[in-house]
């Protein structure tokens, strides 16, 4: 009987939608009112700092902002109040993320004007704009990202206590931690842009508008669904522009179309971890050359293990396996 109920809880995971998971329906669709307060450049550092306000009041929230690599800057949104868990940095993990590469802050120059602070570099430049709060990313091509210009930033870490999350089948999680989801909007200029990346597909490579259900992109034993990489590009004929979201955990996309202020718009939320992300500039060789400098390349694979491989789920018996062969 246990056996049937857990076969139960995993063949339905993949059903799972939005509606079902507290941290999506209560936030997907939320908009905030963002501004800045005491930004500050760290001259030593090459580092861009400022406290975030929301609606005008103070959310224990820091905003960092730093050039990694010559083509990419490092945003981070980091909680000053304390929790009484330990949120998981994946930006931490060696294993995941060359700590070398990730803490490296290279030089750059700084223009403070009346209603937003720009940081420079030969390659790209950030503009931080301070009530609504935003970050438009440019590089020398002319391609832009805009960073939180729906003001659907969102860090839930105020230990705000809530009900478990209920499933038909099964009480799935009980939420001990609170309230932990994390978010922001990202807006990739021209209407025509083509959305690329994130997860395994088998279909098209690229995103159409979500309309209704966000995508969740999680991963759970179904076609399609076994891995996700969190790196997702904007492309046209006229933008390359790339974003590495560093956070794991489960994760919805509502993508849409904004023909008015011609954008496409991803709207990302997730169910904890940090509001930690990269963003690459440049060409597309240029992108995957700075992202595999910071997550790791490929070993070029033993000679012995290039050959015939015979993979399929569902063999059950020695016998099948050596018929399947020699047919």
């Amino acid at each position: 009987m246990i056996l049937f109920w857990v076969a139960i809880a995993s063949s339905y995971e993949e059903y799972k939608k939005c509606k079902d998971m507290r941290f999506c329906y209560r936030n997907i669709d939320k908009i905030n009112e963002w501004s800045l307060r005491n930004p500050n450049f760290d001259v030593e550092k090459y580092e861009f700092t400022a406290d975030l306000l929301n609606f005008n009041e103070t959310d224990n929230l820091k905003l960092i902002v730093y050039l990694m690599q010559n083509n990419s800057f490092r945003i981070r949104f980091i909680p000053t109040n304390h929790e009484n868990f330990n949120r998981y940095k994946l930006a931490e993990n060696s294993f995941v993320v060359n700590q070398e590469v990730i803490n490296k802050h290279l030089p750059l120059s700084y223009d403070n004007q009346s209603d937003k602070l720009i940081l420079i570099s030969n390659e790209c430049r950030a503009e931080i704009h301070l009530s609504p709060f935003y970050i438009s990313i440019s590089d020398k091509y002319n391609s832009m990202l805009y960073i939180n210009y729906n003001q659907n930033l969102l860090f839930e870490h105020k230990g705000e206590k809530v009900t478990p999350d209920y499933w038909p089948y099964y009480m799935n999680d009980t939420i001990k931690n609170g309230a932990t989801a994390t978010g922001i909007d990202f807006s990739f200029r021209g209407k025509k842009t083509r959305i690329t990346g994130f997860c395994e597909t088998d279909n098209s490579l690229n995103f159409e508008d979500t309309m209704g259900e966000p995508l969740r992109m999680t991963n759970i034993d179904s076609f399609s669904d076994y891995g996700h990489v969190p790196l997702m590009h904007g492309h046209s004929a006229s933008e390359m522009i790339s974003f590495f979201w560093m956070n794991p955990t489960d994760t919805f996309l509502k993508i849409s179309t904004d023909n008015d202020q011609d954008l496409r718009n991803v709207r990302l939320l997730s169910e904890g971890g940090y509001a930690d992300f990269v963003v690459f500039t440049g060409k597309i060789f240029d992108i995957l050359n700075s992202y595999t400098k910071l997550t790791g390349r490929h070993e070029i694979p033993p000679i012995f293990s290039i050959g015939y491989h015979q993979s399929k789920w569902g063999y059950k018996t020695q016998d099948e396996v050596e018929q399947i062969i020699d047919e």
